[in-house]
């Protein structure tokens, strides 16, 4: 489709792990051969652009962007990518996402490392890797941000996700 998008599942990491722990068959439908389902639904499509607007938010931080930095912003990075997939209904309710998102965080003080980075390590043996949304200093602390969109409110609203596999393979 000629689309960039930041990103993406990790080489060989949580995702393809639980994947495959579900249906080997489906992880090789969808990661090895790049199949996806014919209609996605609404939350992981809307989840997907607003990581996209995120992605090149904090890219545009940074005094070395990324390769997959080709459009202007995060916004235009929303809409482009939500109308190239054919859903500009999903690209209009993550811009609004997006926004809500920009006025919350308007005044922090994170300075991005690495935005959508892979960092692959061996384990036993094995390579492992972990997609980081966000590596940032902020007052003098290095920190780990994997944003997460839920369709419903919850109570792990504004609780840190301890336990979450993506998070503790980032740290790892």
């Amino acid at each position: 489709t000629g689309l960039v998008h930041p990103g993406g599942a990790s080489l060989q990491g949580p995702h393809r792990v639980g994947a495959f722990a579900i249906c080997p068959q489906l992880e090789g439908f969808g990661y090895e051969l790049g199949l996806r389902l014919a209609v996605e639904k609404d939350a992981p499509t809307i989840g997907t652009l607003v990581h996209a607007g995120l992605a090149y938010r904090y890219a545009a931080m940074m005094p070395q962007r990324p390769a997959w930095f080709v459009y202007p912003d995060g916004r235009y990075a929303i809409w482009i990518l939500g109308c190239g997939i054919g859903r500009q209904d999903a690209a209009v309710e993550a811009l609004r996402i997006y926004d809500a998102y920009q006025a919350h965080y308007q005044f922090n003080t994170w300075q991005p490392i690495l935005v959508e980075h892979q960092f692959v390590v061996e384990m036993e043996g094995e390579p492992y890797s972990a997609r980081t949304d966000l590596l940032a200093v902020e007052a003098g602390q290095v920190v780990l941000i994997d944003h997460k969109t839920i369709r419903r409110l919850s109570s792990n609203i504004g609780r840190s996700y301890r336990t979450d596999r993506q998070m503790m393979t980032g740290l790892a």
